[in-house]
């Protein structure tokens, strides 16, 4: 019934074939040790096991429906259940992949099945959307092996790759220097407006957009940052937690957002002369709306964001006729980012300041910047940097002797 194949090339050199009671098809799984693949042939032959005998009225829906439950409730392999604005996310990409071949059965999805899915996602919707409905499949089908409704992954070489001349065209937009200039003259203008009612609302904003600009703080964590977090001692901030797209505040996007960011001190001088004026309300934030509660994202971009960029002249024409800002709010963070890379800020601090979990997001975020900066790199450094340890040198140990 089963067999121990091996394969003293791979890293797993013990392949265990077997063949499903139900499906009649072979299948197989790799071991690094030979006692762990005679265990499993153990498995394999008792009566109960569900290896062998792939339940055949499991459909992919209700496989998608098992790994939705686990993410959002006691979470998967062992990590805690997703936020609620990802398991929205999932649940978009579970409705899709019903409609596409939810009905189909689960142990009919082999690698040309999946390969044909991944095919017709792309004929579909664009590739990055395509790529991320692929993950959540491919993920759902990864827990499908670990229940034991199928016996091995059939998507673990199905892929979306994105071309780099396609990253390119999709990275994030950042406004140039002198644009950051119109938005900084903008929010002046607008904090001293004749009108008591624009100068009212441009109190806060004003302040919530320098704030956001010259520390890199994503917008949630700008909306949830508590007065307890301002460290008037030190001269910056604390970033500790963030609020959420639904008014609630919680646990901010992973570890490494966690941090301290110093701000110059007229930040520090605006933030003070707004305190006195802030609403109260029952988590003392530093940016409430004017009852004293959490802001609506929605409210910031339009009455605040919208208005500053048409003032500034920062507006395009879409496709579809509207009037639209040229960037988004979050371009306030990249411009951070953007200027810290100006001034020669490592890859690696950079990362710490705008609290990536991973430099490789950095990177992917803001590779092309540290690209424009080397080269502008004057190709005679070096020798200069070698000719001035040479002056520095002895004289004796700089003669060298050519009959050598």
């Amino acid at each position: 019934m089963a067999s121990i194949q091996v394969r003293k090339d791979k890293k797993k050199p013990y392949r265990v074939q077997w063949r499903d009671l139900n499906t009649r098809k072979q299948r197989s799984k790799s071991f690094l040790r030979r006692k762990d693949a005679n265990v499993f042939i153990q498995s394999l032959l008792s009566a109960d096991n569900t290896i062998t005998r792939s339940n055949p009225n499991v459909t992919m829906s209700d496989a998608l429906d098992r790994w939705y439950a686990l993410c959002t409730t006691t979470g998967r392999g062992g990590r805690e259940p997703v936020e609620r604005s990802t398991a929205e996310k999932y649940d978009s990409h579970r409705k899709i992949i019903k409609d596409m071949i939810g009905a189909g059965k689960l142990i009919n999805m082999d690698r040309k099945a999946c390969e044909d899915f991944r095919d017709a996602l792309l004929g579909k919707y664009s590739r990055p959307y395509a790529k991320k409905i692929l993950v959540s499949f491919k993920s759902s089908i990864i827990q499908a092996v670990s229940d034991n409704l199928l016996p091995f992954n059939p998507a673990t070489d199905v892929h979306i790759l994105i071309s780099r001349r396609q990253k390119n065209a999709n990275r994030v937009q950042i406004p140039e220097l002198r644009e950051v200039h119109k938005l900084t003259k903008t929010i002046d203008a607008l904090m001293a407006s004749p009108n008591e009612q624009i100068r009212q609302a441009w109190s806060r904003y004003g302040v919530m957009f320098y704030t956001q600009m010259y520390s890199g703080m994503r917008p949630t964590e700008v909306r949830g940052l508590p007065w307890k977090d301002v460290d008037w001692k030190r001269g910056g901030i604390n970033i500790t937690q963030d609020a959420d797209a639904y008014g609630e505040i919680g646990l901010l996007k992973s570890g490494a957002s966690y941090r301290y960011v110093p701000l110059p001190t007229f930040i520090m001088q605006m933030l003070k002369d707004w305190q006195p004026h802030c609403p109260q309300g029952m988590h003392n934030l530093v940016f409430p709306n004017w009852s004293g509660n959490i802001e609506n994202h929605a409210n910031i971009t339009r009455r605040g964001w919208y208005v500053l960029c048409e003032s500034a002249d920062l507006t395009q024409i879409d496709d579809a006729g509207i009037k639209r800002s040229r960037f988004r709010l979050n371009c306030l963070r990249h411009i951070k980012a953007s200027l810290e890379i100006t001034l020669g800020r490592t890859p690696k601090r950079i990362q710490q300041i705008m609290g990536h979990e991973d430099i490789k997001l950095t990177f992917d975020t803001y590779g092309h910047l540290f690209e424009d900066e080397a080269l502008q790199d004057d190709p005679n450094d070096l020798h200069k940097l070698i000719s001035t340890v040479a002056q520095m040198l002895p004289e004796k140990s700089q003669a060298v002797d050519v009959a050598q």
